[in-house]
């Protein structure tokens, strides 16, 4: 059936929906194949979903630079928001980032980041180019070093939520040397066996940007 908005103006849809906060813009994406082209192709409204990268920042309808992923901001850091799916991917340190799912409110249903098209979406307003974020070491295992460790990122073209979790994956995943420590299952010690059994990500805090640097630490949860 026909919407009563097909006939509506372009700029005039554009205009109204550019007052909707991001989860609604997702909404409007399933509503017609006019309103997902138009979400999808205004440079404003790609901007707001994350699909679009943008060298400013751009504040949010409702605020979400609070809620979207970022627990604290470092006064000394320059604005900034991150897409708000980056704490609601659910996933253990030291597992393949195929096992990264994404929680929706009310859903039993869990499915997986790589299969979803927001995976590529960029990690952040504005764009950077590097991340550099800290894995604290919340272990409680007598070891000679620290077990933090930091998870790197670069994408010249923008850092998108595929490249963070792929990252974490790898670097969770390092294989040490010299360790007697085994996991649930008796393998090899990896940096994740080392912070303890089933470490869950859920976050980011103390998000600094600066240039096209972004810098944080991950909040653990178990």
């Amino acid at each position: 059936m026909p919407s009563p908005f097909d006939d509506f103006p372009t700029e005039l849809v554009v205009k109204i929906l550019s007052n909707l906060p991001y989860r609604s813009l997702l909404v409007v994406l399933s509503v017609s194949k006019r309103f997902s082209a138009i979400v999808t192709e205004d440079p404003e409204l790609s901007v707001q979903l994350f699909k679009k990268l943008s060298k400013v920042y751009v504040e949010s309808v409702d605020d979400e630079r609070i809620r979207g992923g970022i627990h604290s901001v470092t006064q000394k850091s320059e604005p900034v928001r991150l897409h708000p799916a980056v704490p609601l991917v659910s996933y253990i340190l030291g597992n393949k980032v195929e096992r990264a799912s994404f929680w929706i409110r009310n859903k039993d249903y869990r499915p997986h980041l790589v299969d979803l098209a927001i995976a590529n979406d960029f990690v952040s307003i504005p764009v950077v180019t590097m991340m550099k974020i800290k894995v604290p070491d919340r272990s409680y295992i007598p070891v000679e070093r620290q077990n933090s460790f930091n998870v790197v990122v670069k994408n010249p073209r923008g850092v998108r939520l595929i490249d963070f979790f792929r990252a974490l994956a790898k670097e969770s995943s390092v294989l040490l040397q010299g360790y007697t420590v085994r996991d649930f299952f008796g393998q090899k010690t990896t940096r994740a066996t080392l912070l303890g059994d089933h470490i869950y990500y859920e976050g980011i805090d103390e998000v600094t940007k600066e240039g096209l640097l972004l810098t944080g630490t991950i909040w653990l949860g178990s």
